[in-house]
């Protein structure tokens, strides 16, 4: 089933997550994800940014406060983060 797309400034928090159906899904908490990947919060936020990890598929971004929430499948990064290693040098921060 196809999401409609919603500006997501348009929307309170408890709207997006539902929109992004965080409830009842496997999305994480970048804490949550943190601890489950076994890297740092700051680790994943850099791999977000530099585009290793997508936003989308691997997270989601609530940008409606200066403190956005960051929100992982974990999942999908386990699969995406073994296919780099071997594949590329790569040092995170």
């Amino acid at each position: 089933m196809a999401r409609a797309l919603v500006p997501l400034n348009a929307l309170s928090l408890g709207e997006w997550l539902s929109k992004m159906n965080l409830f009842n899904s496997d999305w994480v908490t970048a804490q949550e994800a943190s601890e489950k990947l076994g890297f740092s919060e700051k680790s994943l936020r850099c791999w977000c940014e530099c585009g290793y990890l997508k936003n989308g598929t691997h997270w989601h971004r609530n940008e409606e406060k200066d403190d956005a929430l960051f929100f992982y499948q974990v999942e999908l990064c386990k699969q995406e983060m073994s296919s780099w290693w071997g594949r590329d040098a790569f040092v995170g921060p």
